[in-house]
């Protein structure tokens, strides 16, 4: 849910579960693991993660969980400021159970998170299809997701991987896999200066290009800006 979804959310505490992988979720090791499910471990960026398993653990064997941290590690290394919020603990010795001061330590840890709801820079990779691909008796499908923090895609495709960073009023998108023609950007007041214009690029190509010299958003900003100081000065 976190992986596929994480604009809804401010925090997420996995513990004690599996990914969908191949050969199989359910694995002991992680250099048993070749592949996890895809869409899913890059999306996470801008969301606060803590999650935990136990060696132990034979109900959800930990293998898939440990190989999801070291990929985890790698985007972190190389984006620290968009993964650094991530924390897992793999607890040895421990069976499908609490470890100890658990849950309410991963509560109480999660509860103090603040959703990212308009990122500077955000990652979407997508999947459409279950991986592995179930069996032809396995009827599973997805919910097409067409809404992504401040981005929509009338057609997102399976394996498509959007990068979108804005700078002030300009919004750079790199997109592998789908059409740069399906894509909107959903602008709020609070990301972009509204008296100014507004430029979309994918590579040096200009998406889309316009004013935003829009008086009524100015207006709105203005009076939610003296409600704000109104409020803090009430404090």
């Amino acid at each position: 849910m976190a992986g596929r979804h994480p604009d809804l959310f401010a925090g997420a505490i996995p513990g004690h579960g599996v990914f969908m992988a191949d050969p199989r979720s359910q694995l002991a090791r992680k250099e048993d693991v070749r592949a996890l499910q895809h869409g899913l471990l890059p999306n996470v960026r801008n969301l606060a993660i803590y999650f935990y398993t136990g060696t132990a653990d034979t109900n959800c064997m930990p293998g898939t969980f440990m190989f999801a941290w070291d990929v985890l590690r790698e985007l972190r290394a190389a984006d620290p400021s968009g993964y650094g919020g991530i924390q897992f603990t793999l607890h040895e010795g421990l069976d499908h159970a609490f470890a100890p001061g658990e849950p309410d330590k991963g509560i109480d840890w999660v509860t103090g998170q603040r959703r990212a709801a308009y990122p500077e820079k955000l990652v979407w990779e997508y999947a459409a299809d279950p991986f592995p691909l179930p069996s032809p008796t396995d009827h599973v499908s997805r919910i097409v997701k067409h809404w992504y923090y401040w981005l929509h895609c009338s057609d997102p495709q399976d394996l498509m991987r959007v990068t979108a960073v804005r700078d002030g009023n300009t919004i750079e998108l790199d997109i592998q896999g789908a059409s740069p023609s399906t894509f909107t950007v959903l602008l709020n007041p609070s990301m972009i200066d509204v008296t100014s214009p507004v430029e979309v690029r994918v590579g040096e190509r200009i998406l889309g290009q316009g004013t935003g010299n829009n008086r009524k958003a100015a207006e709105q900003e203005a009076a939610g800006e003296a409600l704000r100081r109104w409020v803090a000065e009430g404090d």
